[in-house]
């Protein structure tokens, strides 16, 4: 049976649906993927506990709904698939995980594989089930919806999606302001209108939805780049919004924060940032907390991973985790009240958290630690033994046979293999590496442990009393090949967790001989 997309206006099949903790999905028509076959490695959260792949026991959904601290991660562009294809030749195949090509929005990873669902219609909807049963797997309270121009039917998949779920996940309406800015406003102008005009008649066909997100009642807007839109023009389109009966929570997310939020403070509610990305910055804004406090307003701490950018040739140095791990500390230590995630799945930047070719699960389980940390304001205990690692397979001044060296825009570069140890006792954790072995002694907690990057395929290791507890090799060999053209995306993985498919996507980037049997065609 398919699931209906309703149109505007969100008429619901028999009796409406309530809000409920629906975790073991018994109610649920769509609490599998079962429509298609599950790739070995991929992990499907309608059928599947996420606990045993974490090092700590994760609190109920329930539980982590009703806690005042917020985390949405930001939704943008990409979905699990474009045109629902094999992924051997689909969209993400053919334009964005290559070396070369047209599509402007290329990056170094993709989002795990899946067979196309071919007898279902709806096919779209139910990716972004899959993507909210993720999410909802670690924490998150929703999804902060950042869509494009005139794109309505993405959103309102995701939408119904909530619906279908129905669990509390719900989605964030936060269109992007970008075509506003100074450069290309003109343009938008004349195809979207004035601001008000195109905001107000948005969020008066979205914000009816009952996934849509609401605090006390009131529809949340928010928007990349919220202070391309002028004061007064969000004014007039709340205004518009409360004559149809919509009262608004607006919670806008600016560039450079100091610059704007006096101007925004009487129309808001709390104010973000979209931040910065090296490991170095986070401390800078705690402040944006303790001035949004002292305003009675909320504060949403960003929450990168990393970013490189293929479109621009530029990258931040993120030293691993260390940038993402930073930031979720300081959220935590500047009492934040909300923490956007950036991002879920914006591969042309690289900022991705969700499940990977190239990040696997790392970014993701490492997220579920954090969110049920802020959350319940209390470090989760570590009851299970898991190791991650993050590294790069090129050099950061590599200089490729094809194109050009990535620009650091933050940070000071490094060459760095990294092991992060959950460890439930103190025990020596290792890394090994083209004939070395690099150790430290761990004690109960998160223990980091960073080297050198090296040619090779770095092991990674818990000891304990001279027994060798954990042995866990990278999928992602650095190769002794030249490159074809910069990679300089962190690649993942974890002890718990099964290699996923295609973590041989990132040969693509080497200058490797066409006839090694081993090695995927050059795209």
């Amino acid at each position: 049976m398919g699931l209906a997309l309703c149109a505007a206006g969100f008429a619901m099949q028999g009796e409406p649906m309530q809000d409920k903790d629906n975790s073991q999905h018994d109610s649920d028509p769509v609490a599998s993927l079962a429509d298609t076959s599950i790739p070995a490695g991929v992990f499907d959260p309608g059928t599947e506990d996420i606990a045993p792949y974490l090092p700590f026991d994760m609190p109920s959904y329930k539980t982590l709904l009703q806690s005042e601290k917020k985390v949405f991660p930001h939704w943008h562009l990409f979905n699990v698939s474009w045109d629902n294809q094999d992924p051997e030749h689909d969209f993400y195949d053919r334009h964005v995980v290559v070396a070369h090509g047209t599509y402007p929005n290329k990056g170094r990873q993709r989002p795990l594989p899946w067979p196309p669902r071919r007898d279902a219609e709806d096919w779209k909807v139910r990716d972004m089930i899959y993507e909210i049963r993720l999410a909802q797997a670690i924490g998150c309270d929703g999804f902060w919806m950042n869509f494009f121009g005139q794109d309505n039917q993405t959103v309102l998949a995701m939408l119904e999606a909530a619906r279908h779920v129905n669990s509390g996940f719900k989605i964030l309406l936060a269109q992007g302001c970008a075509g506003y800015m100074p450069r290309l406003k003109e343009r938008t102008l004349s195809r979207s209108g004035a601001p008000a005009d195109y905001y107000s008649a948005l969020y008066e066909q979205l914000g009816p939805h009952p996934f849509a997100y609401r605090v006390g009642g009131e529809l949340v807007i928010s928007g990349f780049g919220s202070m391309w839109v002028a004061p007064e023009e969000w004014a007039s389109v709340f205004s518009r919004l409360k004559q149809k009966g919509i009262d608004v929570c607006f919670m806008p997310l600016f560039m450079n924060w100091k610059s704007h939020y006096k101007d925004y403070a009487p129309i808001v509610a709390g104010f973000g940032d979209w931040g910065s990305r090296d490991a170095d910055s986070a401390r800078g804004y705690m402040e944006g907390a303790k001035t949004a406090h002292a305003l009675g307003k909320e504060w949403i701490m960003p929450v990168p991973s990393q970013d490189q950018r293929v479109k621009a040739g530029v990258y931040y140095e993120a030293r691993g985790s260390e940038t993402f791990r930073n930031y979720w500390e300081a959220a935590i230590e500047s009492d934040s009240d909300w923490a956007q995630i950036i991002t879920w799945n914006d591969y042309s930047e690289a900022t991705e958290i969700a499940p990977s070719t190239g990040t696997q699960y790392a970014f993701y389980d490492l997220s579920a630690y954090y969110i049920a940390w802020f959350k319940t304001g209390e470090k989760p205990r570590i009851v299970r033994d898991v190791l991650y690692y993050f590294h790069r397979t090129q050099f950061t001044d590599t200089a490729p046979t094809e194109g050009n060296t990535f620009r650091c825009v933050g940070g000071e570069p490094v060459d760095i293999i990294e092991l992060v140890a959950f460890l439930k006792k103190p025990g020596t954790i290792a890394i090994e590496i083209a004939g070395r072995q690099y150790t430290r002694k761990g004690e109960y907690g998160i223990n980091v442990l960073q080297v050198p990057l090296q040619v090779g395929t770095p092991v990674f290791k818990l000891i304990r009393e001279g027994q060798t507890e954990i042995v866990l090799q990278s999928a992602f060999p650095v190769l002794n090949q030249p490159a074809r053209v910069h990679d300089l995306l962190y690649k993942g993985g974890s002890s718990t967790r099964r290699p996923v498919p295609m973590t041989d996507l990132y040969k693509r980037f080497y200058d490797l001989d066409a006839s090694d049997p081993e090695s995927p065609a050059a795209r």
